[in-house]
């Protein structure tokens, strides 16, 4: 025989189902805001005081709440997500129609100026310079009322 005393390590040993339990825990003298949530035991030990059923639909009411304020928070945002999208699709309808304006009516006054140098319209320089003076204020200020609205910084 040897003198050597037998040495079992860890992974040798073997533990039956009946020698594990959990440690038992009483939680009833320990402050709510003392608990640490992470390290509290999966388990419930009966020495744990009952939930009150009044402070559980206290807690439920305030979550129903507050889903409820959730809910109405993203229902506005939808809506304002709405407007701004029909917002950008008459940005686009109006800000073509008022190119197309301004286009057309410098071409009109294209032409008259074109059709007086040709000799075909009779205007004098005067009637010309006040044409082509008022007609670059108005298509400018009618660009600038246009795409100001159009166009406008939310404050």
């Amino acid at each position: 025989m040897s003198s050597e005393p037998d040495v079992t390590t860890e992974s040798q040993a073997t533990v039956g189902p009946d020698q594990i339990r959990p440690l038992p825990v009483d939680l009833t003298d320990v402050q709510p805001e003392a608990v640490d949530r992470r390290l509290e035991p999966a388990y419930v030990t009966m020495s744990q005081p009952a939930l009150d059923p009044e402070l559980l639909k206290l807690q439920i009411r305030s979550e129903e709440a507050k889903v409820k304020r959730l809910e109405l928070e993203n229902a506005r945002i939808n809506d304002e997500n709405a407007g701004q999208r029909v917002e950008s699709d008459q940005r686009g309808v109006y800000g073509r129609a008022a190119l197309t304006i301004a286009i057309v009516w410098l071409g009109v006054v294209l032409a008259i100026v074109i059709a007086s140098g040709s000799k075909a319209l009779a205007l004098s320089d005067q009637v010309l310079v006040a044409l082509i003076t008022s007609t670059t204020v108005n298509v400018l200020g009618f660009a600038a009322i246009v795409y100001r609205y159009l166009f406008h910084r939310a404050k």
